[in-house]
């Protein structure tokens, strides 16, 4: 009767299964993957909350000083495309969470300056008008 052997490799070694290699460096891969993207994914959380702090700031300096040169070079200088933009949707969010109306004209005041409006915050800051009485016959 004859045994089978394993096949041996040319180290005499035996052979083994090319599957399992491939699932162990393709499994390698991807968690190293996923853990990249994770990472790369808090970066730009950080990087977009400072970013949003910094503009909170120069339009709080804009509207301590109303230096505008001032807050164009400081807008320069973060790197931000369309920081009139940028503050509008800041200062649209702020309405949506109940923030208080300082901080919203800030922002706003500061979009403004830049050249950008919005119809939200300018109904936003609009007097409402008072209600006029009516006289009883």
């Amino acid at each position: 009767m004859e045994t089978s052997q394993p096949s041996a490799n040319t180290f005499g070694r035996p052979a083994r299964r090319p599957g399992i290699a491939f699932l162990i460096c393709t499994l390698a891969v991807l968690v190293l993957t996923l853990a990249a993207c994770g990472q790369s994914s808090r970066t730009n959380d950080q990087t977009a909350a400072r970013r949003d702090v910094v503009l909170r700031q120069i339009a709080a300096d804009y509207a301590a000083s109303a230096d505008l040169a001032q807050a164009q070079a400081a807008l320069t200088k973060l790197g931000v495309a369309s920081p009139a933009q940028m503050l509008i949707g800041m200062a649209e969010a702020d309405i949506n969470d109940g923030k208080p109306t300082e901080e919203i004209m800030s922002l706003a005041r500061l979009a403004e300056a830049l050249g950008a409006r919005s119809p939200k915050l300018i109904a936003y800051f609009a007097p409402t008008p008072e209600p006029s009485p009516t006289l009883s016959p």
